[in-house]
Order: C-alpha cells, then sequence, then structure tokens
C-alpha cells in the first residue's frame, strides 16, 4: 500500500519569524560578500542565485547576538528531532514555505537536514516557494 500521509512543519512554529528574518538578512549579505562569516553556519546547500531577492538586505546585518545563536541552536536541534522521527517512523517530511523576507532561513534549515537526513531509500519531502518564482520569467 502506498504511503499518503506526511508530517508538515511550519519553521516559524520552532523558531521566531524574527530571528528567520535575521539570518535571512545575514545569509542574503553572505552571498553578496563572501568573506562575511557566518559562525553559526552548518553544511547546506546553496541558498540563492544571482536573480535572488536581496531587496530585503539593503545594509550589513549586525552579528546575531549570543541568545539569538543558542535560539538558533534550539530550532535547529527541534527539527533534527522531528527528521529523526519521520525517518524512524518511514513518514515523509514536508518543510512548508514562508514569506521571501524569511525564505532564506527556511531554505537553510530545510537544506540542513535534507544532507543530514535523506537517504537514498527515503528522500526527505523539502519546500517548493511557488510564489518566489514568476510565471512569466520564461517567457518571451
Amino acid at each position: 500500500m502506498k504511503q499518503v500521509s506526511f508530517v508538515v512543519v511550519k519553521v516559524t512554529a520552532i523558531c521566531t519569524p524574527r530571528l528567520l528574518k535575521r539570518m535571512s538578512d545575514l545569509l542574503r549579505w553572505e552571498y553578496k560578500n563572501p568573506s562575511f562569516n557566518l559562525p553559526w553556519k552548518q553544511k547546506s546547500l546553496p541558498l540563492f542565485s544571482d536573480s535572488s531577492p536581496f531587496y530585503h538586505t539593503p545594509e550589513k546585518p549586525e552579528p546575531l547576538r549570543v541568545e539569538e545563536e543558542d535560539d538558533l541552536q534550539l530550532a535547529h536541534e527541534r527539527l533534527m528531532k522531528i527528521c529523526k522521527k519521520c525517518l524512524e517512523l518511514d513518514v515523509d517530511l514536508l518543510i512548508d514555505a514562508e514569506d521571501t523576507a524569511i525564505q532564506p532561513a527556511i531554505d537553510y534549515f530545510a537544506y540542513s537536514a535534507a544532507i543530514k537526513y535523506h537517504k537514498d531509500d527515503h528522500p526527505m519531502l523539502l519546500h517548493c516557494p511557488a510564489y518566489s518564482v514568476s510565471p512569466y520569467s520564461s517567457m518571451s
């Protein structure tokens, strides 16, 4: 019998939107300025392309405060627990997309989880931020 159930995660339920916005700004700034160091950043897939919306971060953001880094670590641990449990129970996981202002941080969480928990016989379902892709971008 084919499985039709899956778990849906809203990252805003495990990490505050304010912290997600701060992370997104820092991740955008790092992409635009490769020498910019994010000491909290873990292994991830590429988050941006040259056509990504960088207008959300017009100036250099302040680094995360210690309390914010602690909250980030807690949010990461929460997501890893959810991923581990989904893998144990053989249930797919969908990480839902959100607003473009915080999407880079959500992508970061999703890709970090995928790197750690993706298995050839059980790929993780990620998210598709369809609203951030213009339906007219490929039309001439």
